[in-house]
C-alpha cells in the first residue's frame, strides 16, 4: 500500500468515527505496520469493520487476513478429539500418587 492511500483509509476512518484523529506520527506508525498490506484488501477489511464495529479501527483490525479465507474447523476438531483422547490414554495410564505424598485435601475424611 502507498501513503497516499493509507492517508485515504484513515480518512474513511475519521469519517465514520469522529474520535479518531489523523496526524504525521500516526500516519507514519500505521505505515510500517501497513506498507505490504494490499490497498483492496484493506479497504475491503475497514468496510467490513465499519458495518459490524462501534469502535475505532486498529492496524490490526485492517491487516486482518482476507475474510474470503476459512477455517477448516472438521480438522480442528479432529486434531482436539485426538488430543483429548491421548490425554485420556495418559490418565488411564498413570500411576496412582502414593498416600503419604498427597496434599491432606486430597486424602480424604474430614475437614482441616
Amino acid at each position: 500500500m502507498k501513503k497516499t492511500e493509507l492517508i485515504q483509509l484513515m480518512k474513511l476512518i475519521s469519517k465514520y468515527y469522529q474520535n479518531f484523529e489523523v496526524d504525521k506520527e500516526k500516519i507514519e506508525a500505521w505505515f510500517v505496520l501497513m506498507q505490504d498490506v494490499p490497498f483492496e484488501r484493506a479497504q475491503k477489511n475497514l468496510w467490513e469493520h465499519c458495518r459490524r464495529s462501534s469502535f475505532v479501527p486498529t492496524p490490526a483490525d485492517i491487516i486482518r487476513h482476507d475474510p474470503e479465507q476459512y477455517t477448516d474447523y472438521d480438522r480442528l476438531k479432529a486434531e482436539t478429539a485426538a488430543l483429548f483422547a491421548e490425554m485420556d490414554e495418559w490418565e488411564r495410564k498413570a500411576i496412582p500418587c502414593p498416600e503419604h505424598l498427597r496434599p491432606k485435601f486430597l486424602k480424604g475424611g474430614g475437614s482441616t
